[in-house]
C-alpha cells in the first residue's frame, strides 16, 4: 500500500471541508394549474379585401391573316400579234375599261382602210342611182298622162265609128286596134313609173345597192373590231401586279397578258378555334393592323366545319386597304365573351385535390368557399358559387385557414 504523500493528504482535507460548507438545493415543486383563468387570445391575421362582383369575362385574341384580293384576273389577248408596249407600269393602278398593253394591229388596220374605201364606193353607187331614179320620175310621169290621153282619144274615135251605120269594117278594125295599142302604151308607162318608184327603173336596182352598201358598213366594222382586239383592256379596276408577255414577244389569241388585281375589295383569311368562331358571327368588326397602320376588318363567313387542324377558316373584309399588297401576312386582333359570372383575380384561387376554392371574410373571421371556374383570362377567373359583393380576402396570407381570425384592413377595392 502506498503513502500518500504531505501535499496529497492536505488537498484531500480541503476538498472535504469545502463540500461540507455548500448549502443543499431545494426539491422541485409540482407547477400549479388555475382552471379559473380565461385562454389566451387568438391573435388575428391582417388582410386585405376586394368586393366581387358579377361580371362578363372579356379577353383579346391575335391571328395572322393573309391578304386576298376578292378578284384577280390573268386578261388574255383576243387577237394574235406581237407585243408592242405597255401602257401601264408593273404595281400602277388602271380604271375599268383602260388600255393596258397594245398588239401590233397594221393588217386590222389596212384592212380597215380598204373597208372604208369600199364602202364609200357603194355609198356613191347608192346616192347616184337614187338621183338618177329621181331625175326620171318626172318623165315617166309625164309619159303615163300622155299614154291615158291617147288611149282615151282611141276609144272616143272606136264609139264614133261603132256608132256610124256606114263605116266601113276595116275603119272600125283599124279604131279598134288603136285603142288596143294605146292600152298596152299606157301600161308600159304605169310600169315604168311604178319600178322608178321602186327604185329599179332605169337599169338601177337600189335594193342592191343599199344591199351592198350594208355589207361595206359589216366589212368596216368588223376591221374596227379588230383594231380594239389588238388592245389589250383592263376587265376592271385594279392593280397591274405582273407583266406576262415582254414587248416584241408573240401573244397568241387567248393566252394571258397581264395579271390584275382588284385591290379594292382585298380580304383577310385567317383561322381559328371553333370556340372562337361561334362568337365571330358575319358583321363583327375586328382591328386589323398592316405595316404600322390600323385598319377594320368586318366578318363576311367562313366554313362550318374545323380542318384537319382542327381550325375553322375565316374571313373579313378589309375596310380602306387599298396600300395593302395581296398576300401580305396582316395581324387580326378580336375580343370575345368567355363566360359570365362573379370574378376573381386568378392568384386568389386555391385548389385541394379536384376543389377550387377561395377565402371571404366574414365579420372576423376567414371563410372558405368553394367554387366552379367558368372561365380563365388575363388573371381573372369567372366562377360561381360565391355571391355577389362578397369580400373576397386577396392577397391570400400563406398561413390562412378556414376560421382564422382575420384583422380586415384598407385595399385596393376599398374593402373593409
Amino acid at each position: 500500500m502506498k503513502r500518500l504523500t504531505p501535499f496529497l493528504l492536505l488537498s484531500a482535507l480541503l476538498a472535504t471541508g469545502l463540500s461540507g460548507c455548500r448549502p443543499a438545493e431545494p426539491e422541485a415543486q409540482p407547477a400549479r394549474v388555475d382552471v379559473a383563468a380565461p385562454p389566451p387570445k387568438e391573435t388575428s391575421q391582417p388582410v386585405q379585401v376586394l368586393t366581387v362582383q358579377e361580371g362578363t369575362l372579356r379577353t383579346e385574341r391575335r391571328v395572322t391573316g393573309t391578304a386576298q384580293a376578292s378578284r384577280t384576273s390573268n386578261v388574255a389577248a383576243l387577237a394574235s400579234g406581237a407585243l408592242l408596249s405597255y401602257e401601264v407600269a408593273e404595281g400602277e393602278s388602271v380604271a375599268a375599261g383602260a388600255v393596258v398593253a397594245r398588239l401590233d394591229d397594221t393588217d386590222a388596220q389596212q384592212a380597215a382602210q380598204n373597208a372604208r374605201a369600199q364602202l364609200e364606193q357603194a355609198r356613191i353607187s347608192y346616192a347616184s342611182a337614187r338621183r338618177s331614179l329621181s331625175e326620171n320620175a318626172g318623165a315617166l310621169e309625164a309619159a303615163v298622162t300622155a299614154a291615158q290621153s291617147s288611149l282615151d282619144l282611141a276609144q272616143k274615135e272606136l264609139v264614133r265609128a261603132e256608132d256610124a251605120s256606114n263605116t266601113p269594117q276595116a275603119a272600125l278594125d283599124a279604131a279598134r286596134d288603136r285603142v288596143t295599142q294605146a292600152r298596152a302604151g299606157l301600161a308600159q308607162a304605169q310600169a315604168g313609173l311604178a319600178a322608178n318608184r321602186a327604185g329599179s327603173g332605169n337599169g338601177a336596182n337600189l335594193d342592191l345597192l343599199s344591199a351592198q352598201v350594208e355589207s361595206a358598213q359589216a366589212a368596216v366594222t368588223q376591221a374596227e373590231a379588230r383594231i380594239q382586239r389588238a388592245r389589250v383592256t383592263a376587265p376592271f379596276a385594279g392593280v397591274v401586279s405582273s407583266q406576262l408577255v415582254q414587248p416584241g414577244e408573240f401573244a397568241a389569241q387567248g393566252s394571258p397578258v397581264f395579271r390584275l388585281v382588284d385591290t379594292a375589295s382585298l380580304r383577310a383569311t385567317f383561322s381559328v378555334t371553333p370556340q372562337d368562331a361561334a362568337q365571330l358571327v358575319p358583321g363583327t368588326r375586328m382591328n386589323l393592323g398592316y405595316g404600322g397602320v390600323n385598319y377594320v376588318a368586318v366578318v363576311e363567313s367562313g366554313e362550318a366545319i374545323a380542318g384537319e387542324d382542327r381550325q375553322v377558316p375565316l374571313r373579313a373584309r378589309i375596310e380602306g386597304g387599298a396600300a395593302i399588297p395581296p398576300g401580305a401576312s396582316v395581324q387580326l386582333r378580336y375580343r370575345l365573351e368567355l363566360a359570365g359570372g362573379v370574378l376573381v383575380p386568378s392568384r386568389a384561387l386555391g385548389v385541394s385535390g379536384s376543389e377550387n376554392y377561395v377565402y371571404v371574410a366574414e365579420g372576423d373571421t376567414a371563410r372558405r368557399v368553394p367554387v366552379e371556374v367558368l372561365s380563365e383570362s388575363d388573371g381573372q377567373v369567372a366562377v360561381s358559387g360565391l355571391q355577389n359583393g362578397a369580400r373576397l380576402i386577396y392577397p391570400v396570407p400563406s398561413s390562412l385557414q378556414d376560421g382564422s381570425k382575420v384583422a380586415v384592413q384598407a385595399s385596393a377595392g376599398g374593402g373593409k
